[in-house]
């Protein structure tokens, strides 16, 4: 190899690397700042590192990298831009004055630092802010998860007092499902949330020493007590929302802690049902006859969150030609 193929190459080689640490730099830092969004929302995250990892590409192009190798290290006068223009033919030259321009970029290649022309601080400054993000919100989720200890503490030296102390409320819950999702019921006691599946009945039962009034998405009715003694209610739930139970004062002289009635807000976290999602696979256009008994092959394919009942396929035959034309339909059994 000739002298100056060899000066050549090690620019292109240098040229190469530079561009290969801008860039991944760069995505590095998209993923760092799609980080720190992500503590806020896994879309957000993914949206904000998309659109930084494109902004960070644009702005690593080849013509860019080469200006911040120029800014970077002065002692090289420009010569690797004008290195890259000869070589891409942007630029005429001599061969002496080619072989001159390659073999000094080469010299001044070999004092390149590419960790001077691109820094890791910016990439260190998204790392940093992806760790306080996420800081953040695990303290926030630390501190939320100790307050029902601290509201169960204040609620036993309410149920303490006796059974006159409008605190003393316990509430047990029945989760019944729809009957076509097989699923069984559920019970839970003093549940701090309650998931339950679109159309579930809620069947509440509570022990409380007061009245008691029930607040269900805004609309709000007084709960009758039972024969066991327990206030019963009971719930259609079609959306996500909550349910607010709240215990009346209790009358005479008021007691520590109990000056107004007490509430426990539960939410109410609803799956929809997501609808059946059917394919036919084959043979998935309408098909024509000439006359006879065609055998027609079919390829269905159906699925649910639930299972399926039943499964039928509905079609429609057309006969005759010209202009007069039947139309017939019919319905076949599947099997599941």
């Amino acid at each position: 190899m000739s002298t100056d193929s060899t000066a050549e190459a090690i620019v292109s080689q240098a040229i190469a690397a530079a561009v290969r640490r801008a860039r991944l730099l760069g995505l590095a830092e998209a993923a760092a700042f799609g980080g720190a969004a992500g503590a806020i929302s896994p879309i957000a995250g993914a949206l904000v590192a998309a659109a930084v990892a494109t902004w960070r590409w644009r702005a690593t192009s080849r013509e860019a990298v080469l200006r911040a190798i120029e800014r970077g290290h002065l002692h090289s006068h420009n010569l690797f831009v004008t290195a890259d223009e000869i070589a891409h033919e942007v630029l005429a030259a001599k061969p002496s004055v080619r072989a001159r321009v390659f073999a000094d970029t080469a010299a001044s290649a070999t004092r390149l630092d590419l960790r001077t022309a691109f820094p890791i601080t910016p990439l260190a400054r998204a790392a940093l802010l992806a760790v306080f993000a996420w800081s953040a919100v695990v303290a926030t989720q630390v501190w939320r998860e100790q307050r029902p200890h601290a509201g169960s503490t204040t609620e036993s030296r309410l149920t303490s007092g006796g059974a006159g102390t409008p605190g003393r409320m316990r509430i047990s819950v029945a989760i019944q499902p729809p009957a076509y999702t097989g699923l069984k019921e559920m019970k839970v006691v003093d549940p701090d949330q309650l998931q339950a599946i679109e159309g579930s009945a809620l069947v509440l039962s509570i022990e409380s020493s007061t009245d008691l009034s029930l607040d269900h998405d805004g609309v709000t009715r007084a709960l009758a007590r039972g024969a066991d003694g327990n206030f019963a209610g009971r719930l259609q739930v079609s959306k996500t929302g909550y349910v607010l139970i709240t215990a009346a004062a209790a009358e005479g002289p008021p007691k520590p802690l109990a000056k107004a009635g007490s509430r426990r807000m539960i939410p109410i976290v609803v799956s929809p049902d997501a609808l059946p999602s059917v394919r036919l696979t084959a043979p998935g256009r309408d098909l024509v006859y000439a006359g006879g008994n065609a055998r027609i092959a079919f390829d269905v394919r159906a699925t649910d969150d639930f299972g399926l009942r039943s499964l039928a396929l509905r079609y429609t035959k057309v006969t005759g030609s010209g202009e007069n034309f039947a139309f017939q339909e019919g319905e076949i059994p599947l099997a599941v």
